[in-house]
């Protein structure tokens, strides 16, 4: 994986983004980028510094990814599949099936301010995940790699899990939730 400085692009060839929250695991590594336009010092601090909360719901052929940064902001979830790594050009390399962990072996999460108005890196934060929930999160990647995928079907489960549940309900229903420091 690419070395991220703050400061610095983070790609090399982009210099804005939509304003987003995004999961990926790739190459060995549980990744959010968050793409804020014109960050505010409380954002930063929130996404960098603060405590936070994650958790993630198995719906299907679809793992969703829930994050939340500080008291006042809702969370955000990220429709994942180990699938759209491996089949994206740039990134089949990065295919990586995560390890199975044992006794106390957790993950850990790198988290990528990225100002999008410029494409720059604000800020960078890498956090030990809980075991249960590393463990969990492992095990769901695990079986969707190795299960058929299609990314029509992909589409239309995440499309209905957000027009009939919604992101507060996929919390409520997470398979696993932990509050980060």
């Amino acid at each position: 994986m690419h070395a991220y400085k703050v400061g610095e692009l983070y790609h090399p060839n982009r210099t804005s983004w939509d304003e987003r929250i995004e999961y990926n695991y790739r190459a060995q590594t549980h990744e959010v980028r968050v793409f804020y336009k014109n960050i505010r010092p409380h954002e930063r601090a929130a996404i960098i510094a603060r405590p936070f909360e994650i958790g993630y719901k198995v719906v299907g052929p679809v793992i969703f990814f829930l994050i939340k940064f500080g008291t006042d902001a809702d969370w955000s979830d990220c429709p994942y599949s180990w699938h759209l790594v491996r089949l994206h050009p740039d990134l089949v390399s990065e295919a990586t099936i995560p390890p199975t962990l044992t006794g106390n072996q957790a993950a850990l999460l790198t988290i990528v301010l990225v100002e999008a108005t410029n494409g720059k890196i604000a800020g960078l934060r890498v956090v030990t995940m809980p075991v249960d929930f590393s463990r969990g999160l492992h095990d769901a990647i695990n079986v969707q790699a190795n299960t058929e995928w299609s990314p029509s079907i992909f589409d239309l489960e995440v499309k209905r899990v957000h027009t009939q549940l919604g992101t507060r309900d996929l919390v409520h229903l997470a398979d696993h939730r932990a509050r980060m420091s």
